[in-house]
């Protein structure tokens, strides 16, 4: 592909889709649809049968990280940022001296009320000129993330350097960055994060053993010293079928810190009360059965 294909391509894609998605999603006869196939999505997420597949395993190994915990006496979750998209639950805790958003995308609410309860905000993302909306306290980086430092691609431990996180500096990560962060959430900057809350793309590619090996790493390197407290359903995503087991192929993860001491026993349910739709009007789909989980089957090799 010439330079000019490849250029091409990439504008199409940062510029002309997102507009098309939004007149899309905006739509009447999308969201009423959309609503009916996440209500229905609904009733095959469930557990009450044996894995069939390798895939079916795989998922539930993943479900060993992403399945919530217990918050345990005096700790709550709250949401941060928008109702709708572009808002995350997190773990009640003070402001961080520093927040890494990655992925601005179309919202900076999360970005914005984080600095305005006083973290300095950098915002890192390559395919935007600047900031969707004003945000005081927000400086915004034409930075991506990558696998490794390169170009308009950072590592995670280089945006987190060139943000002031170090050690003594309490730090939260936000990234939502459509697939990428299957090799970005690496390195020892993790160990950084009091709270990391991330959107999980292509979980569907649970059914191909090399992406599969990919998404496990990821997760098992994250609950080396983080465990989840919440999990939420991107209900514009599709469910994907991995066998006996159907899933989102897109959900929000949020984690915290396994030195903030909460407990790490399983939660007894979802704080769904403080979910929103990704847009108004929109079904959600209801991840409540993740806590029927089975444990993960043993097996002598992964994938």
């Amino acid at each position: 592909m010439s330079t000019l294909a490849a250029f091409s391509r990439r504008t199409i894609k940062r510029l002309v889709m997102p507009t098309i998605d939004r007149i899309v999603y905006a739509s009447g006869a999308y969201r009423d649809l959309k609503s009916q196939t996440n209500t229905l999505a609904t009733a095959l997420i469930t557990f009450d049968r044996p894995p069939s597949t390798e895939a079916d395993a795989r998922l539930l190994e993943a479900l060993e990280v992403l399945r919530p915990t217990a918050l345990g006496d005096g700790a709550r979750l709250v949401r941060v940022g928008a109702d709708h998209d572009g808002g995350y639950v997190m773990l009640d805790r003070p402001a961080p001296d520093v927040a890494l958003s990655i992925g601005v995308g179309g919202d900076v609410s999360w970005d914005a009320e984080l600095a305005r309860r006083g973290a300095r905000v950098h915002a890192f993302d390559h395919t935007v000129r600047g900031l969707p909306q004003r945000a005081p306290g927000v400086t915004f980086h034409r930075l991506g993330v990558g696998a490794e430092s390169g170009g308009e691609l950072l590592s995670l431990d280089d945006l987190a350097a060139r943000a002031g996180v170090r050690d003594g500096v309490r730090a939260v990560l936000k990234m939502d960055v459509e697939g990428a962060e299957w090799d970005a959430l690496r390195g020892p900057s993790l160990g950084r994060f009091e709270q990391i809350v991330v959107e999980l793309h292509h979980l569907g590619r649970l059914r191909d053993p090399e992406w599969a090996r990919r998404i496990l790493d990821v997760l098992q390197g994250l609950s080396l010293g983080h465990h989840a407290v919440h999990l939420h359903a991107n209900g514009h995503a599709r469910v994907v079928q991995l066998g006996s087991y159907w899933f989102p192929d897109v959900v929000e993860a949020t984690f915290v810190a396994r030195s903030l001491g909460l407990p790490q026993a399983p939660a007894t349910r979802l704080h769904t009360e403080l979910d929103r739709p990704a847009q108004p009007g929109l079904a959600e789909i209801d991840l409540g059965a993740v806590i029927t989980v089975p444990a993960a089957p043993r097996r002598t090799a992964r994938c």
